[in-house]
């Protein structure tokens, strides 16, 4: 990950870090056999829209699987960004929430016995909710 996150060690990390190396191309066979948990394997991606969409979408196929709901919220921001919304939320004479639901940074989503979802590229531990 060092690649990834220092860009002085390499303009092409991908190909340096050696990540390809180690990767496999999944076959049709792999795709249907269910005693293979690649499905749940970690992600590592580079920016955080990926991350967010990626993280979005297993919390609810993890739900989905499992027959659980999805718990969502939205996060406040700091105070100087909430005022920002908070300015343009009067401007457009919607609610705040209105803008930052708006914003995949803002939000987050919990589902009972799921991996935990990341919400910070340099978060380096794993954890599962029970």
């Amino acid at each position: 990950l060092n690649y990834f996150r220092d860009p002085s060690k390499s303009i092409r990390p991908v190909l340096a870090s050696g990540i390809l190396d180690h990767l496999k191309i999944l076959s049709s066979k792999d795709y249907y056999d269910t005693s293979i948990n690649w499905r749940d394997a970690p992600i590592v991606v580079s920016e955080n829209v990926t991350r967010m969409a990626i993280n979005e979408a297993k919390a609810f196929l993890f739900a989905s699987r499992n027959g659980d709901p999805v718990i969502a919220w939205i996060n406040t921001p700091d105070p100087n960004t909430l005022r920002c919304f908070e300015n343009q939320a009067q401007k457009q004479g919607v609610h705040v929430n209105e803008l930052l639901k708006q914003h995949p940074e803002f939000v987050a989503y919990f589902v009972k016995g799921a991996p935990a979802i990341i919400t910070k590229n340099r978060i380096r531990l794993f954890y599962h909710f029970s």
